[in-house]
Formats: structure tokens, sequence, C-alpha cells
């Protein structure tokens, strides 16, 4: 999301399982369905109705459904960056943002 942007998080909708190690010509033979919900820092998003088939899928990582409903939040300064300083006279320098007490 751009730092400028309202919207600071993003849910991605989709109609088929993005990664497949199965093979097969996901892209060539047919291809994926894909939907945005963007949403600012006041909003709250909850996801529900899902099918038994249906995956919840957090920065990679399968998410078990234990309810109905699957409730959405950003949080921002939850976790730290590691980025590199910009004008530093040593090479490979990074730093880590934001800086928590």
């Amino acid at each position: 999301m751009s730092a400028f942007s309202e919207y600071k998080a993003a849910i991605a909708l989709l109609n088929e399982i993005v990664v497949d190690t199965g093979g097969g010509n996901k892209g060539i033979d047919s291809f994926i369905g894909v939907e945005h919900i963007l949403f600012s820092k006041d909003e709250i998003i909850s996801v529900s109705g899902l099918s038994d088939d249906g995956q919840i899928v957090i920065d990679g990582n399968p998410y078990l459904r234990s309810k109905e409903t699957v409730t959405f939040k950003y949080r921002p300064n939850l976790i730290k960056i590691a980025t590199p300083i910009v004008n530093s006279t040593q090479e490979g320098a990074f730093t880590c943002l934001p800086d928590f007490p």
C-alpha cells in the first residue's frame, strides 16, 4: 500500500489457491479470479459465510478457523521491519523501524 493512501491494509479474495505444487498449467490454461478489499486504520473487516473448503491464508500461512466469523483490523507498528539506511557510508547498513521504547 502507498504511504500516502488512507488505505493501509488489503485482503485479497481468490477463487483458487494461488500456489499449487501439483504442477499443471495455471495461468496458461486457466486464470485465477482476484478481488481486493482495501481498508484504513479505523475500519474493521469481518469475513463470514465461507464454505468448509474456504481457506484463510495470512501472509502465506494457513489460518485454522475456529469460528464462523474472522475479523481483521490494521494494527500499525506491530512488528519491526529492517530497512536500508539511505545515504549511509557503511555498505549494507540496516536499521529496524519503528524504534520501540
